[in-house]
C-alpha cells in the first residue's frame, strides 16, 4: 500500500472525507461506504482499483458479484487538503508533520 493510499484510508476511517458509490441492491442512488470498512482487509486495493464490491470481492475469476465505481467528492478533498496545508504552513520547521487527525 502506498503512503498516499494509507493516508486516504485513515482520512476515510476517521470520517474526514467520505467515499461513495452509486447503485446498490435496489439502486437507491448515492451510497456512502461505511467508515469502519476502511480498516478491514476487504478495503485493500479498493482505492487503487477505484471499484467497490458491496458484498465482497469475488473469490474466483468466474464468479460474478455486483461492483460499482468508487467516488470521492472534490469539495471534501479540497477542504481537507486545505486544512492540512494551512497547518503545515504555520508549523515550526523542527516540528514533524502530522499524518492523521481525528
Amino acid at each position: 500500500m502506498t503512503q498516499t493510499e494509507h493516508r486516504l484510508r485513515n482520512f476515510l476511517h476517521h470520517g474526514n472525507v467520505a467515499a461513495y458509490y452509486f447503485g446498490g441492491l435496489f439502486n437507491k442512488g448515492r451510497q456512502t461506504v461505511a467508515r469502519e470498512f476502511w480498516v478491514t482487509t476487504e478495503a485493500d486495493g479498493i482505492l487503487s482499483a477505484g471499484t467497490i464490491w458491496p458484498f465482497g470481492k469475488p473469490s474466483s475469476f468466474y464468479e460474478s458479484r455486483p461492483n460499482y465505481p468508487l467516488f470521492l467528492l472534490e469539495t471534501e478533498l479540497d477542504e481537507r487538503i486545505g486544512q492540512f496545508s494551512h497547518r503545515a504552513a504555520h508549523r515550526p520547521a523542527s516540528e514533524p508533520m502530522p499524518t492523521t487527525t481525528s
